[in-house]
């Protein structure tokens, strides 16, 4: 299993440095990053297009991560934190 540093950390957020990487990522807790994407979902709907496309953009590369972090909570057997 791979290690990680922990450089800072503040509530639901954590500043990380994963060995084999150049820099430091930003660890969400899984809670707050699916807060993150429920929040945006309802803009696609919006009837301004920037706003629309800038939520479908975003979406698309949150879902994914999203999706990995649940596969993640069930082979582990823990339940959604939401």
């Amino acid at each position: 299993m791979e290690t990680a540093k922990v450089y800072a950390r503040d509530g639901n957020i954590s500043i990380v440095q994963i060995e084999d990487r150049r820099f430091p990522a930003v660890a969400l807790q899984g809670d707050t990053f699916h807060a993150i994407a429920v929040f945006l979902r309802p803009l696609v709907n919006h009837p301004d297009s920037d706003v629309r496309d800038a939520a479908l953009d975003a979406l698309d590369r949150l879902e994914p991560a999203l999706d990995l972090y649940v596969t993640v909570l069930n082979d582990l057997k823990l339940d959604k934190p939401w």
